[in-house]
């Protein structure tokens, strides 16, 4: 029987916890972590698997998830990350809910691909709407193909193959799946992750299996776990995060760091006022916005300015007229011209009552924006695109905004970026975990903090 290869790490990081009881001469440091995200967390917990005991957590938000936000009350549902595909990666996350107790469910929830004129339909429906049964077969097998060649590239984005620093559509044509490709496409802007006329292949190859799985030679509808409402995913980083110090609502709005590191060698100013002294740093802020609150080296500032994000929004809305209970990903709106409209909508399954004796159903819908558009025009395109699906949006009962899916071109790829910044890793007893290092998901985030740990104080635990 095959183990899980996140179950095996936690396994080792049981037992590395337990020889830490020991004396030791190495000295436990104080060590920082800036976000207390997936990615803050995780490193969080890894540190103190492996013994460390002077953790402490930033966190600017009176609430610890980051862009896993479970919001309560009246209206319990997801604003940010939402699915756990069980294949992903190593299967962190799922691990971390396991260890902790934290109830996991299957996503009963069925999801479609829509055209401009409603219709919506299958995985395989959509498919040989499009191509002969042939050149679908000639698709996935190339497909197959290229996950094999470029799976490396799926753990590490440092040492790319050039292929992969081309926009996702010119890669998937040169090597031969451009059905499948397209077929994922709608998935990926629904999602926030934009298009793939200009993303660079690394990403959505980073992605991409979990959206278009393959079994015994075909594409298969991907199948999803969610974690139940009311608690929903947050309540998994809030069981992450009790054992943890962890420091809401605790802005921190400076760090100065001695060019010759040592004992409390950095220094973090926190809400403008506390400062306190550490021996180590790991930050899990977006890189775009490091800038504004480390006190950076060249090599820092050039780099992080270079990463970009989308403008992605999450609305909960009462409708009329929507009958559908799935999931919809609207593959009309899959493409650059389309920014600002519905990348995908889903029936949440709740109800806002109307009067004493109606009730209409709430969906959420999920739209990539131009950043100058106000939210209002986004609001009111969302408004269109519900009147042209035959329904009428009643009322925005909550509307959420992100800055979702860090990255860098395909020029920057190509240039190096990535190994650049893995070199930065510890200089000046500093290092970097989050998005943009991995991708945009809960379980890359999670698996390369994780990894970052394990490779830069494994060695150096007290």
């Amino acid at each position: 029987m095959r183990t899980n290869p996140a179950r095996r790490a936690l396994a080792l990081l049981a037992a590395l916890s337990l020889g830490c009881s020991s004396a030791s001469e190495v000295p436990d440091p104080t060590i920082a972590i800036v976000g207390a995200g997936a990615s803050g967390l995780m490193a969080a917990h890894t540190l103190a698997r492996l013994g460390y005991t002077h953790v402490t957590v930033f966190e600017q938000n009176d609430r610890v998830g980051g862009k896993v936000h479970s919001a309560g009350g009246d209206l319990p549902v997801e604003l940010g990350a939402y699915y756990v595909a069980p294949q992903e990666v190593g299967g962190v996350v799922l691990a971390l809910a396991d260890e902790l107790g934290v109830r996991y469910v299957p996503d009963s929830q069925s999801k479609f691909i829509v055209d401009a004129n409603g219709v919506a339909r299958s995985y395989e429906e959509h498919l040989l709407n499009t191509y002969s049964p042939e050149e679908i077969a000639a698709a996935t097998e190339n497909y197959v193909k290229a996950l094999e060649t470029f799976a490396p590239a799926r753990a590490s984005y440092a040492n790319l193959h050039p292929d992969l620093t081309m926009p996702f559509d010119a890669f998937a044509k040169k090597h031969g799946f451009t059905p499948i490709a397209q077929l994922a496409r709608s998935w990926i802007i629904g999602w926030g992750y934009g298009y793939y006329e200009n993303v660079p292949a690394a990403y959505f190859m980073r992605l991409i299996e979990t959206i278009v799985p393959v079994e015994a030679g075909s594409v298969k509808q991907p199948r999803y776990l969610i974690f139940p409402r009311p608690e929903g995913f947050q309540a998994l980083w809030k069981a992450v995060a009790e054992p943890l110090d962890v420091r809401l609502s605790s802005e921190v709005t400076h760090i100065s760091r001695s060019p010759e590191p040592g004992p409390g060698s950095i220094v973090l100013t926190i809400n403008r006022e506390q400062q306190l002294r550490f021996d180590r740093l790991i930050i899990s802020a977006p890189l775009s916005a490091v800038p504004g609150f480390l006190d950076v080296t060249d090599e820092e500032r050039d780099l992080f300015e270079r990463v970009q994000s989308n403008r992605f929004f999450v609305t909960f809305f009462a409708t009329t007229g929507l009958l559908s209970r799935d999931a919809w990903f609207h593959d009309h709106n899959a493409t650059l011209d389309r920014i600002n409209h519905v990348g995908s909508w889903g029936d949440t399954g709740l109800r806002r009552e109307i009067s004493p004796n109606w009730a209409v159903p709430v969906f959420v819908a999920y739209q990539i924006a131009e950043w100058d558009t106000t939210p209002e025009a986004v609001t009111e395109t969302l408004r269109s695109d519900v009147a042209a699906a035959g329904g009428l949006l009643a009322e925005v009962l909550l509307q959420t905004e992100w800055s979702y899916f860090p990255h860098v071109s395909g020029d920057d790829l190509a240039e190096g970026f990535y190994d650049r910044v893995e070199a930065l890793q510890g200089r000046l007893e500093t290092y970097y975990v989050g998005s943009a290092l991995s991708f945009e998901t809960v379980e890359h985030t999670a698996v390369y903090a994780r990894d970052l740990i394990l490779a830069h104080f494994q060695d150096r635990r007290p």
